[in-house]
């Protein structure tokens, strides 16, 4: 029985042991070597997580190794230097012009990196692993969690690192798609694309990174059927480039309007590309504020970027490498890969698939026979209404809120 003076098994517990959750632990240990910390993760590995060990060998970082050094020793940059594989780097190094600082690496290099790093802090003592699911925080004195399986897991502090959600589900007139045995609604499950035959025409919800990642990933399988791709827009996330640097101008931004701040961008983006830098850079030199930009919108600001701008704020913002950027242009070159700009208005359940009603935005009502649906729409961040054990605890003991948004 645990004394009123005891203390708990832990100083800090971190819920979730991937990207988010490792790198808080990496960075803990390293500014409080006596702090003991405990990582809750049911999965196999510590660090990947689901962005950087749910991925194929095609899927490519969507920013450059030294845009990745987040303070951690050994770099990202080092660490490849020492331990990659020169063959498996060969492409990234020729796009780069032999930099691999600038390099577009296989996005599980980084989920390698960083469960090593992982295995460094567990090995000296400092992180204890803890394998299993937190369902609850404890009750009465105790300070905590409680895990699936029973056991306790006390600390001090408890940290939520859950990561990415799954999309969220079709709503409306299509709410009843997401009962279909060909409706796909959690693209990185490990059996998602297990059923899809190597003809079967697919359709994929949504326009961005999630769904180039998935159409690489169905190729690298050895699909050859046509994919079409819907999204509200029809845009595509914009190339990276490579070259050139842009002052910070935070203090334009910080405290004007949605409108007054894409006038800005739009001016700087005018001025950098007459002296021959790319536009990219600009972007880049406004993520410092944008924490600082979102605080001092009011709450019709953000509502009015979210409904406006921010479909055009995403694609400029996440971009993809141009090795990528080529593989998908090909396959729509090839009328393997469609991209619709459009909604679905309705289906129907036909012998051979799915029949969707389609309405485009150039050319009207349309139908589209399809055998597969993946909700590439992308993570769901509605904690008001998500389901996991943990959050629903939080919400009824009143630890968490959600804010306007949800």
């Amino acid at each position: 029985m645990r004394t009123r003076e005891s203390k708990p098994a832990a100083d800090v517990a971190i819920i979730g042991g991937g990207f988010s959750g490792a790198l808080c632990a990496l960075h803990l240990s390293a500014a409080q070597p006596d702090l003991r910390i405990s990582i809750i993760e049911r999965g196999p590995r510590l660090g990947p997580g689901l962005a950087y060990g749910a991925c194929a060998p095609e899927h490519l970082l969507n920013v450059p190794v030294n845009r990745l050094g987040m303070g951690l020793e050994p770099s990202f940059e080092t660490w490849l230097r020492e331990t990659a594989d020169p063959a498996v780097l060969a492409q990234a190094m020729e796009e780069s012009g032999g930099k691999l600082g600038d390099a577009f690496v296989p996005r599980l290099l980084f989920g390698d990196y960083l469960e090593d790093l992982v295995k460094r802090i567990l090995a000296r003592g400092q992180v204890r692993w803890l394998r299993g699911d937190a369902v609850a925080f404890l009750d009465g004195h105790k300070r905590g969690v409680l895990l699936a399986d029973g056991r306790e897991a006390e600390a001090k502090s408890v940290m939520l690192a859950l990561g990415n959600q799954t999309p969220s589900p079709p709503d409306g007139s299509l709410s009843e798609l997401q009962n279909l045995p060909e409706y796909i609604g959690d693209p990185w499950s490990p059996t998602a694309t297990a059923a899809i035959g190597a003809d079967d025409p697919v359709t994929i919800i949504g326009a961005g990174l999630t769904m180039i990642d998935v159409v690489l990933m169905l190729r690298g399988q050895g699909h050859r059927g046509k994919i079409t791709a819907f999204s509200r827009r029809g845009l595509l996330p914009r190339v990276h480039a490579f070259g050139g640097q842009w002052p910070q101008f935070p203090e334009r931004l910080v405290r004007t309007s949605p409108a007054t701040m894409t006038r800005n961008v739009r001016r700087e983006v005018e001025h950098a590309m007459t002296q021959g830098i790319p536009w990219q850079r600009v972007i880049d030199a406004i993520r410092p504020a944008i924490a600082d930009i979102w605080a001092n919108w009011s709450v019709a600001e953000r509502q009015r970027f979210l409904r406006h701008l921010r479909p055009y704020w995403d694609i400029f913002r996440h971009r993809m490498p141009k090795r990528v950027a080529d593989a998908i242009q090909a396959l729509r070159v090839s009328g393997d890969l469609e991209i619709v700009a459009g909604r679905m208005r309705g289906y129907a359940h036909v012998d051979d698939g799915v029949e969707l009603r389609i309405s485009r935005v150039r050319s009207g009502d349309d139908s589209l026979r399809t055998k597969h649906i993946i909700n590439c729409t992308g993570p769901r961040t509605d904690f008001s209404v998500l389901s996991s054990p943990i959050i629903l605890d939080a919400r009824r003991k009143r630890l968490i809120k959600a804010d306007e948004f949800g």
